[in-house]
């Protein structure tokens, strides 16, 4: 009998869970460890923050999930993995044996050293950050200076939902980005109207030597591996991800598949984005599939351009592709409709199977 423990609830493994519950794979036990019952579709998070959203609406029921595909789930932390034992660790000190492990457990908002405040906040997780803003801003003065670190998409993005979300109750944020006014992490394309939509929204930029005190630091920066990798003696790359090969298995390892933002395939090195992650579910399905039967797998190569919407905190998004800028609410519909129909096809199977 093999054993197949998928770890962590991302975009990739909940493709799979979905595609298992129309195709078993024969004589293997299936189980999914994730810190949280909830998976979070962290692309529609500047949406709940600017309030077009309800939080509820940017996550699936992973638990229930993977009880529809006959998969087993356990909720916890991992601290490590035993690879001459094949087994990984929990937190509470449990052991899972394993023939076959896939990680699929994300990146998190890397720490380069907060500003001066009072409080600070991390984006991830998701649900957590909302709920913690949320009793922020009730205690919080009217007049408490908030700002948010990283001007790459993601900070970008929070910024101006927060300056939506305020903006008839408190003072614009601000946004703090090592390269300041030239957001050098931002698609050359979309720098130009997207600083427009900051100074529009009364949103000044600061590098981290001009930035004031603030009442509130939240850290919305360049993403960062789990600090538990590095005791895995997994294969890394000089940023701490795990380095895949293009069939999405760790290099130097048959039985160990990484995907997501926690992997990074040195052939074709791409930014951390969700448009990756989508498509390497069905990869990753059927590599798994093939690796439990033992046949050849099959090579995934990422796509080279893909569409980037950012959304600017009203319902007005900047598009992006093969280096053309074009805004406008067409834009947000657009990501509004892609968003929610991607998480349809797995709410209706919870749904459906809910009793």
């Amino acid at each position: 009998m093999n054993r197949l423990v998928l770890i962590g609830a991302g975009l990739v493994h909940l493709e799979v869970l979905r595609r298992l519950t129309t195709t078993r794979f024969p004589d293997t036990e299936i189980t999914l460890i994730s810190k949280d019952s909830q998976a979070v579709y962290a692309g529609m998070l500047p949406g709940v923050v600017a309030g077009h959203y309800a939080p509820e609406q940017m996550t699936v029921d992973a638990a229930r999930l993977a009880a529809a595909a006959q998969v087993g789930f356990r909720q916890g932390a991992i601290s490590g993995l035993d690879l001459a034992g094949s087994a990984v660790i929990l937190a509470d000190g449990a052991a899972l044996d394993f023939t076959h492990l896939s990680l699929n457990v994300g990146a998190w908002p890397r720490d380069i050293g907060q500003p001066r405040a009072v409080q600070s906040l991390s984006i991830k997780p998701a649900p957590a950050f909302v709920d913690a803003l949320q009793a922020w801003e009730r205690q919080a003065a009217p007049a408490a200076r908030v700002g948010v670190i990283g001007g790459g998409a993601a900070g970008a993005e929070l910024v101006l939902a927060l300056a939506h979300r305020w903006r008839d109750s408190r003072p614009a944020p601000i946004l703090i980005e090592r390269s300041g006014l030239r957001l050098d992490r931002i698609a050359a394309a979309a720098r130009r109207p997207l600083r427009r939509h900051l100074a529009r929204a009364g949103i000044a930029v600061h590098t981290p030597d001009t930035a004031p005190d603030l009442a509130l630091a939240i850290n919305a920066a360049g993403a960062a591996p789990p600090g538990w990798l590095a005791q895995t003696g997994l294969a890394r790359n000089v940023l701490g991800y795990l380095a895949i090969d293009p069939t999405l298995q760790v290099s130097g390892q048959d039985h160990i598949f990484a995907s997501g933002d926690v992997a990074s395939m040195a052939d074709h090195p791409r930014a951390k984005a969700g448009v990756f992650a989508v498509r390497q579910g069905p990869v990753l399905f059927a590599n798994l599939q093939r690796a439990l039967a033992g046949d050849p797998l099959l090579a995934h190569r990422p796509q080279t351009d893909w569409l980037s919407l950012i959304g600017t905190g009203p319902k007005h998004a900047i598009a992006t592709r093969n280096g053309i800028a074009l805004q406008g609410r067409w834009a947000w519909r657009i990501k509004d409709i892609n968003d929610r129909s991607y998480l349809a096809r797995y709410r209706a199977i919870v749904e459906k199977d809910s009793p």
